[in-house]
């Protein structure tokens, strides 16, 4: 690739690097030789790194309980406001700060040594923990500070860009194309359904079960761990159209997904986080030429609708579950997932949209 003149980057977060997310930030980065950097916290202590990154793990714990966390994340926010503070050339870096617990050091930073910065929000910090009232309109208005203060605001989705927010860049959360060197081969589509990623009662896993029990002439592949909840666990267990994995490499997880029909992406809309809910199985779906099945609650279902790239039901299990045991759903499958190929190809290649989005405005 032609190599692209950018300051280095340097990327922080409040994880490791193994952020499925971020690594095809880093890697698109190292491909197109651009010098880059991490600054983490290593909570589980395998020292995770990608070839090529410069890493850092600034703090290194793991959080079992919930005070654990909180005092973890101020150590975090402390160590990365001193790094910051003291380190000399930060100024020759294009900084990328994801999530309020990150950006947060590097805005009081940014007043006292006077840099730029670039924020990227996963989730708006405020609305995804139950906070009381007047904190949460105190984090709201740090948060809007920080964000006024960035170069720009890069967003997952534009469900998730504010009507006041002028400094924004969208980069979906879509997958490399694992179908680049693959034909797709819908005569081998099954009456399987996926459910991928982090199983718990708040993304819909109740209905889930229930649909499973009373249609036991479906399958479903369930990729993933369950919510610290040994008893939902237990409930698939006993499901004889289930089959159970444990999480795996995503080349692996997609070469399981090309016979699925369709992937669940619920969300209870009680959550007020969930109501804006950018969920990576939409595009994985779109890659994978399958459709996603999410509630009509959820912001991003009206594009899903419109597209006619997935189906939408009601959160809770009731006959507008129906359409999923059609005697045709294969075929219904098979032109939703076809639509949501054709719009990845047109809208939603990774590196394409780093590099008319992004790039484009790094200084």
């Amino acid at each position: 690739m032609e190599q692209i003149l950018v300051k280095p980057i340097l990327y922080i977060k409040g994880s490791p690097i193994n952020d499925v997310r971020l690594r095809k930030f880093l890697n698109y980065f190292v491909n197109n030789n651009i010098s880059v950097s991490f600054i983490g916290w290593d909570r589980t202590g395998e020292n995770s790194n990608i070839a090529g990154v410069k890493t850092n793990y600034l703090h290194r714990k793991g959080c079992n309980s919930k005070k654990q966390i909180i005092f973890n994340y101020v150590i975090w926010m402390i160590k990365l406001f001193v790094k910051l503070l003291f380190t000399k050339n930060l100024k020759e870096y294009n900084i990328i700060a994801i999530n309020f617990d990150s950006c947060l050091p590097l805005f009081i930073v940014s007043k006292i040594r006077n840099i730029t910065y670039y924020y990227e929000i996963y989730d708006e910090f405020a609305i995804s923990y139950n906070f009381p009232s007047k904190l949460k309109l105190l984090l709201q208005r740090l948060d809007s500070k920080m964000i006024k203060r960035a170069v720009k605001v890069i967003h997952v989705d534009s469900n998730r860009c504010k009507s006041n927010c002028n400094n924004s860049i969208i980069i979906e959360n879509t997958p490399y194309d694992f179908l680049l060197r693959k034909e797709r081969d819908y005569s081998k589509l099954e009456k399987t359904f996926a459910v991928i990623g982090y199983f718990s009662s708040s993304r819909g896993l109740d209905q889930i079960y229930k649909f499973a029990m009373e249609n036991q002439d479906l399958k479903f592949l369930l990729v993933g761990v369950f919510a610290n909840n040994d008893e939902n666990e237990k409930k698939f267990n006993n499901l004889n159209n289930v089959l159970k994995y444990n999480y795996m490499p995503q080349e692996q997880l997609f070469e399981l997904m090309l016979s699925c029909c369709a992937i669940f992406s619920l969300y209870n809309p009680i959550l007020e986080i969930n109501k804006f809910a950018a969920s990576n199985k939409v595009y994985d779906s779109m890659m994978l030429g399958i459709p996603v099945i999410t509630n009509k609650e959820v912001a991003n279902s009206k594009i899903i609708s419109e597209k006619r790239i997935g189906i939408i039901v009601d959160y809770q299990y009731n006959e507008t579950w129906d359409i999923l045991k059609e005697k045709n759903i294969l075929q219904k499958c098979k032109e939703l997932g076809s639509n949501g190929r054709q719009l990845y190809l047109e809208e939603y290649v990774f590196d394409e949209l780093v590099n008319k989005r992004l790039v484009s405005e790094l200084v």
